[in-house]
């Protein structure tokens, strides 16, 4: 449709109404509208090849189907009466200033004429105000001075209002207790509210709407989803961020009676309809126009719907094909024109999806498949043809049309993202606040700022030409100002260590004329890398062809790569920091965006069991421990298999069980030790070596027993109802098979329970559970979170209800942790060691300056079955 038309014929030959008539429609109906800071799509031309689902067009929409002629002139002359109303009624509909909502004022992301950044420049970003906050997902609403967001300070779940100008509190309301985080999440509501002129309206972590009063925080009304939907709470909690939608409250509400999706009366809670039959989990609904007519957007873990908003009559549907599980059912759909929406349907990509009307109704099908994102929890943003999200941690761009890449950038690092201005305007999850043009032609960083040091989980918001934003402990507005002088520091930079010797070094070939001389010269005269400088300065080290390098590993985290710094004019990459004398860590490096592999120049690679293959640090004082060493001279054991099933298992199962040196030979009778959830512990972590080492010499002769997955693994195993499950199958089942196969002690001294990271947990459970079975257990890196913690009393009995048990515990200083997700298990273990003490416990053990896996574990098989069964003097 050519602009300053009002009507057009589509390719059907139906008579399409005008921008301007679409835009008073949707005024009309309280709809944000093609008004400056709006979006109007443009039509879909025609379905794509794929699979389909296809619906008639039946009760209102069917009665509205009369002459198209008539249609045409009605529409004419009513087009041409109020088109020069629409500057107006925008005046007066939803403020181009406020972001009231998830999605903001045009529910998309975006906002395409704020007038804050023009076509060239750069731009400072200063802090307006920036005040203090708990932990929470949800993202700041803004509404004239008003702006909300909600938070958790550990103890209570809150709505919080500030005023947007100033950042003075208005008022809190406490939604409840706290919701507190758990296996990787922080603490909080996770849901987005919604400010619907003189209400607050949000959702609560837990499944409760419920409607303030904007001027005071006072309730209004309230809903609890789990009671009046049965709806089921996803895995980390409620997240559908309610929205108006064509004057309705819209919430994906995940009832299990086709009541998925529900709309209330925004004044009352009053359910108004309840539709459709799915499930939901981090999904949020909006609103589009399709064939001239408003349709809700669902989003379901297995289906995309449109619905008539004010019937919640299901209108069309596909299987879209996804899967379950957080990366695949977070976020909402994305616009890229009228009828077309991508879906970010699983974890490892998404699809584009095409629907259009004809006279036998609605068709859905899809029109491409793409994995350029994924591996995310961040929804995408689209812009002029060009969808912007996050392939891992790298941003990607890509052709709406194809879905091909266009680019990729390692810059500005993970991080959420809107569209102001034809700007990208990316928060990180390392608190990083980044500028650039959503262009074809690359990231380039216009304005950037450090706004928070703590994680951020939660896109900007842009409203009173201002940026609002929060992390998990800060929210701060921020001011966009024309850059008239470039910032210029001379603060310590990550990655250098100022006075090394390597620091000089850097230094010397940045500033000579013949650089690559240097560079051999430091090459040749270093025998092994990374180059340790003294005790405690590593130096990571990388030289080669390459645009990009950057390392993971135990000191950096899992799921984070930090960028190794280039040296001026050559192909020489680096990265110093200070480690302990005694630490020991596992890292590798990844090559232009995409080629992981161990330091090339570091002989001691291995398959780790967190990075894949990766290379081994040993600072000077660490001490390689001599029973991984092969067993010269010595008797060993041997390995066997014990077929294992279980009506409540799925498949037949094997145990792997390490019989001592001389069983086979002997009538006495020996200990057992457990080994619960262990992946690859004679592979990997050499456990039979150790033994071999270790038996007879500072162990009893000892049988272990590991114990595999047997309901898929994970938290999903170990905890609540699956926990009680294992346990019942371990303790009625495994127990007595082994005692009825092998020559065990039948005593509680006899037997112990060891375990790493959920097998941790499910090692102590079991142990304190039936301490008339069990008298100890060995625990490296404890599985434990803040809803554990919070029912720490009925998970740790207190020591004097039970008889005493042995108890090993160790963690490492750079143990396996997500710095972008808030997932620590150092952390972890550290919080259980703390809880185990004031329930009167003692342990051997704690913290060692070692990373994660076997790599690390191994490295004290000795402490844990010297501790468990030590050799009698």
């Amino acid at each position: 449709m050519r602009a300053g038309t009002e009507t057009t014929m589509d390719g059907a030959g139906r008579v399409v109404p005008s921008k301007a008539i679409r835009e008073v429609a949707a005024l009309r109906a309280g709809r944000p509208t093609g008004c400056p800071s709006s979006k109007v799509p443009s039509r879909s031309r025609g379905a794509a090849p794929g699979p389909s689902r296809t619906l008639p067009r039946t009760g209102r929409r069917s009665r509205l189907r009369v002459n198209t002629g008539h249609i045409a002139m009605y529409r004419l002359l009513r087009g041409r009466i109020i088109a020069s109303l629409v500057s107006f009624l925008c005046a007066s509909s939803l403020h181009a200033a406020d972001w009231p909502a998830w999605g903001g004022p045009n529910d998309d992301f975006t906002v395409p004429d704020a007038g804050v950044f023009g076509s060239d420049g750069e731009y400072a970003l200063r802090v307006a105000w920036r005040r203090p906050i708990g932990t929470g997902y949800a993202a700041v609403v803004v509404r004239g001075d008003l702006a909300v967001t909600m938070f958790s300070d550990e103890k209570s779940d809150y709505v919080i209002a500030f005023d947007a100008n100033t950042g003075a509190l208005r008022w809190r309301h406490t939604i409840g207790p706290a919701y507190l985080g758990h296996y990787g999440s922080q603490s909080g509501p996770i849901s987005t509210p919604l400010i619907d002129g003189d209400r607050v309206i949000a959702l609560g972590p837990r499944g409760r709407l419920f409607a303030l009063d904007a001027e005071s925080g006072g309730a209004l009304w309230s809903v609890d989803l789990v009671t009046a939907h049965d709806a089921a709470a996803p895995f980390w909690g409620f997240t559908s961020s309610p929205k108006l939608l064509d004057g309705r409250l819209v919430v994906q509400t995940g009832g299990s009676r086709d009541n998925v999706i529900s709309a209330f009366d925004p004044a009352t809670g009053a359910t108004l309809w309840s539709a459709h039959s799915d499930s939901v989990d981090y999904q949020s609904p909006s609103l589009v126009t399709l064939a001239d007519e408003p349709h809700v957007l669902f989003h379901g873990n297995n289906t995309l719907a449109g619905l008539d908003p004010a019937s919640g009559e299901v209108l069309w549907r596909l299987e879209h094909g996804g899967q379950t599980g957080a990366t695949s059912t977070s976020g909402h759909p994305v616009e890229i024109r009228e009828g077309r929406y991508f879906v970010k349907n699983r974890g490892d990509g998404g699809v584009l999806v095409d629907v259009t009307f004809s006279d036998a109704g609605y068709a859905a099908s899809t029109v491409w498949d793409t994995r350029n994102i994924r591996g995310t929890y961040i929804y995408p943003v689209h812009h002029d043809g060009m969808l912007f999200g996050q392939s891992g941690r790298i941003l990607a761009c890509l052709d709406a049309e194809t879905g091909d890449r266009i680019w990729s950038s390692r810059e500005p690092g993970d991080g959420l993202p809107i569209v102001v201005d034809e700007h990208l305007v990316i928060i990180t999850k390392e608190g990083r606040l980044s500028v650039a043009p959503a262009s074809r032609d690359g990231f380039t960083e216009v304005a950037g700022l450090q706004l928070f040091d703590d994680i951020v989980w939660s896109p900007a918001s842009f409203a009173n030409g201002r940026l609002y934003a929060r992390s998990m402990s800060e929210i701060a507005a921020v001011e966009i100002l024309p850059r008239e002088a470039a910032d210029t520091g001379d603060g310590e930079t990550a990655g250098i260590v100022r006075g090394s010797h390597f620091a000089a070094f850097v230094d010397s070939v940045s500033a000579a004329r013949e650089k690559q001389p240097l560079v051999d010269r430091f090459l040749a005269r270093h025998e092994t890398f990374p180059v340790v400088e003294g005790e405690d300065i590593a130096h990571f080290v990388y030289h080669g062809d390459a645009t990009h390098v950057t390392m993971t590993g135990d000191h950096v985290g899992r799921r984070y790569d930090q960028p190794l710094h280039r040296v001026d004019g050559t192909n020489l990459f680096y990265y110093s920091m200070r480690l302990e004398p005694d630490a020991r860590i596992t890292y590798r490096y990844t090559i232009d965006l995409q080629n992981d592999l161990p330091d090339p120049r570091n002989p001691h690679a291995f398959r780790s069991l967190f990075f894949g293959e990766a290379s081994e640090l040993a600072m000077p004082r660490w001490i390689r421990p001599a029973h991984l060493a092969p067993p010269e001279g010595r008797a060993r054991g041997r390995i066997d298999t014990l077929a294992f099933t279980s009506e409540s298992v799925d498949g037949n199962r094997e145990l792997l069980v390490y019989l001592p040196p001389g069983y086979d030979a002997s009538d006495g009778r020996y200990p057992v030790a457990y080994v619960h959830a262990a992946r690859h512990p004679f592979r990997m972590g050499r456990l039979d070596v150790s033994l071999d080492n270790l038996v007879g010499k500072s162990v009893q002769p000892v049988i272990v027993v590991v114990i595999p997955s047997l309901m898929g693994g994970g938290y999903h195993q170990y905890v609540g109802a699956g926990r009680d499950t294992y346990k019942r199958i371990f303790v009625e089942e495994i127990l007595p098979l082994v005692e009825s196969t092998y020559a065990t002690l039948e005593t509680r001294e006899g037997r112990a329970n060891v375990g790493t990271i959920f097998g941790g947990l499910m090692a102590f459970f079991a142990t304190t559970s039936h301490p008339d079975l069990f008298g100890g257990a060995a625990i490296q890196t404890m599985a434990w979170d803040q809803s554990n913690d919070a029912a720490f009393e009925t998970f740790i009995p207190p020591a004097s209800s039970i008889p005493p048990v042995t108890l090993y515990l160790d963690w490492g200083r750079y143990d396996l942790r997500s710095p972008l997700d808030g997932n620590d298990m150092g952390i972890s273990s550290e919080t259980f060691a703390r809880r185990l003490q004031e329930r009167g416990y003692t342990f051997v053990g704690g913290e060692v300056n070692d990373g994660a896996g076997w790599a690390s574990w191994k490295n004290r098989t000795d402490r844990v079955f010297e501790a468990l069964f030590p050799l009698a003097d």
